[in-house]
């Protein structure tokens, strides 16, 4: 059974592993919690690109940005509403 980690700057979710809990996601919609080249929730979309480049890929308010495409490789996820971050998440699952 997966379990839930819930702070107040982050949630964490992991899949349970005979070694331990193995984290697959980190969500964050707290201004405090920043990744680290320093982007918050409350960042602009120019923020992020100026930062990040141009994501790998969009779906409508979702920017996500991939060091590769192999299945279980991290991606550093920003959702925007109205052009700004309203949650940063990094997550091993397919987007």
């Amino acid at each position: 059974l997966d379990k839930t980690y819930a702070y107040a700057q982050a949630v964490f979710y992991t899949h349970p592993l005979s070694a331990g809990d193995l984290v697959y996601e980190i969500y964050t919609e707290s201004p405090k919690a920043a990744v680290s080249r320093g982007m918050t929730v409350g960042a602009t979309r120019k923020d992020v690109t100026d930062v990040y480049g141009e994501p790998k890929k969009q779906d409508g308010g979702l920017l996500v940005y991939r060091a590769s495409e192999r299945a279980g490789d991290p991606a550093l996820c920003f959702e925007l509403e109205e052009d700004a971050v309203i949650a940063i998440f990094l997550t091993t699952e397919q987007i």
